[in-house]
């Protein structure tokens, strides 16, 4: 994370390299420009510090940990050491071997210009893609594979960004998606090789709008509002006009729709300040000057 390049530290060797989890170990870290260090982490946890000099440092791995490999890291005021096969220390369960780690990481959070993303949900065609990859353990950056099925793999474009500290993967698409429905996937290993995988559908650019709906429905504007729900096949400027049933429009809403999922609430007042009476009325859907469709609503006053 950060930094200004030649001064960063950088880790070359951990003596020793592995230690029990019931006791602490003392551990001598040594690489070039760990003097000034800040803190000393092993996996997420801190590790007490008790010598620090420009080329060696002397750490402390806590007990307690779950057995497994981790990287120990050092960040000094020019940033964090780059995680290596050099930074690595195993912890051992007390009979001396490894109790295995068989606890896959967690994808979550998955979403498309900062939007959770559905099944068969728009997406743009240049979309930046997030997730949050956790592990127990620790995660095996080199693993994280992104791929657009025909379209795009991270194998042959590495362009994911992982923030070890916070767990967010950045991914961000400058080559214009084709159109189409595509099957999108995330897929991550952890330190000790347990694989996860994150599958969706979904669908990019100018195919079609919608379908619209609103929930709760019928309701009651008294104690409730409506949500009216639609899917975007662009960002686009929406209006939403409600009409009653002779075709007079009783409330307009403009609003900044954007690609995928959208939705907007009503109170069930016009615009003219008065809360509707019971009955049907038809919430109509433009874009741009486009029609996306319709919806009907119920009025139930209890």
């Amino acid at each position: 994370s950060g930094g200004s390049g030649t001064n960063l530290p950088s880790v070359t060797g951990i003596t020793p390299n592995s230690g029990v989890n019931t006791s602490s170990t003392e551990v001598t870290i040594t690489g070039t420009n760990l003097g000034g260090a800040t803190s000393v982490h092993i996996g997420n946890v801190e590790m007490p510090i008790i010598s620090i000099s420009p080329n060696t440092i002397i750490a402390v791995v806590p007990s307690g940990l779950t057995p497994g490999s981790y990287h120990i890291t050092v960040t000094t005021p020019n940033g964090t050491s780059a995680q290596t096969s050099n930074d690595v220390f195993v912890v051992l369960a007390p009979n001396g071997g490894l109790v295995s780690d068989t606890t896959p990481p967690v994808i979550s959070d998955v979403r498309f210009d900062g939007k959770l993303v559905l099944e068969k949900d728009f997406v743009s065609r240049t979309p930046v893609i997030t997730a949050l990859l956790t592990d127990d353990v620790a995660i095996d950056p080199s693993s994280i594979r992104v791929q657009i099925v025909d379209v795009y793999t991270t194998s042959t474009i590495p362009t994911v960004v992982f923030d070890p500290t916070s767990g967010k993967m950045t991914l961000t698409i400058t080559s214009p998606l084709p159109f189409g429905e595509k099957l999108f996937s995330i897929s991550v290993k952890d330190t000790s090789g347990n694989e996860a995988e994150f599958s969706i559908i979904i669908k990019i650019g100018n195919g079609e709008d919608g379908p619209i709906f609103n929930y709760p429905n019928p309701f009651d504007p008294n104690d409730e509002t409506t949500k009216i729900a639609f899917n975007m096949r662009d960002n686009a400027t929406v209006t939403i006009y409600i009409f009653d049933t002779t075709g007079k429009i009783l409330a307009k809403r403009v609003v900044n729709a954007t690609v995928g999922f959208n939705e907007i609430e009503w109170n069930g007042v016009d615009d003219y300040g008065t809360k509707v009476g019971n009955g049907v009325y038809i919430a109509r859907l433009v874009a741009d000057g486009r029609y996306i469709g319709k919806t009907k609503i119920w009025v139930i006053k209890r």
